[in-house]
C-alpha cells in the first residue's frame, strides 16, 4: 500500500496542521531507508512510525529555529549521537520504530535498517 500524507495525520493527528508537500517529503525519505524486501509486512507501518519520527524532529528543530535562538554551539552542551539508535530513541516514534525493527528481525531473521 502507498502511504500517503493522510495515512500519517489518521494514525498520528498532531501532524494535521502540515501541508501534504511535507509529510509527502518525509514519507519518501523514510521509504528510500526501509526496504520493502526485508521488512515484509511490517513495512508500511515501519515507513509511517519513521515518518511521524522525521516529522518530530523536524518539528524540534524548527521551533528551536524559531524560538529566539540566536547561535547553536558545537561542543560539550551539544546533542551529539553516536549512533543511530540514539537518534531514534530521541522520540517515542523512533522508540516504537526500535520495537518494530526488533519485531521484524525476529521475523526475517536478520538486523534491518
Amino acid at each position: 500500500m502507498a502511504i500517503t500524507p493522510d495515512n500519517i495525520r489518521n494514525r498520528y493527528p498532531q501532524f494535521s496542521a502540515l501541508a501534504d508537500a511535507q509529510i509527502a517529503e518525509f514519507i519518501d525519505d523514510a521509504e528510500l531507508v526501509i526496504a520493502e524486501d526485508t521488512w515484509l509486512d511490517l513495512r508500511d507501518r515501519a515507513v509511517k512510525v519513521y515518518t511521524a519520527h522525521l516529522l518530530q524532529v523536524n518539528m524540534q528543530l524548527q521551533l528551536r529555529l524559531t524560538s529566539g535562538v540566536k547561535s547553536i554551539e558545537v561542543g560539550e552542551d551539544a546533542t551529539i549521537f553516536e549512533d543511530t539508535d540514539e537518534w531514534l530513541k530521541s522520540t517515542p516514534y523512533g522508540r516504537e520504530f526500535l520495537a518494530l525493527r526488533k519485531e521484524a528481525v525476529g521475523v526475517i531473521g536478520f538486523d534491518v535498517v
